[in-house]
């Protein structure tokens, strides 16, 4: 498994959180100091609503390896996951995932997203997609 590090003083001293027996973490993420997800092998997911002091698993609709992941508020977000290319978006914090079509064959590996329409996802092969109606 794989360890996660907590700082509450600016990074001076870390507590370590277990996390799930994961092969490796794709992403940890926060828009604010409590709300925050982390994702990785095997399409895991999970959501924080306390500063990571605490983990829930979430239905992330896939059992690939999530690469990435972002939010831009507690809401609205994206994952990419390899193997093929998969994106998927939630307007209900995670707890439902819509797929969404990637329009090329390439493996997706950064996603970013600036408001709910406005966004970027970067692929392993160089590819790089802009979405300004939230989706492919």
């Amino acid at each position: 498994g794989q360890t996660l590090l907590r700082t509450t003083d600016g990074g001076v001293n870390w507590i370590p959180y277990d996390c799930a027996p994961l092969s490796w973490i794709g992403c940890l993420f926060f828009i604010d100091k409590v709300n925050g997800w982390i994702s990785g092998a095997e399409g895991f997911m999970a959501v924080t609503a306390d500063g990571g002091k605490t983990w829930s698993p979430l239905n992330s609709g896939t059992t690939r390896n999530i690469a990435e992941h972002c939010f831009v508020d507690a809401d609205t977000g994206w994952y990419v996951a390899r193997g093929p290319g998969t994106v998927a978006t939630t307007s209900d914090g995670g707890a439902t995932w819509q797929f969404q079509t990637y329009p090329i064959d390439d493996n997706p590996t950064y996603v970013a997203f600036i408001d709910e329409n406005t966004g970027w996802i970067a692929g392993i092969g160089g590819s790089m997609l802009k979405t300004v109606t939230g989706g492919w």
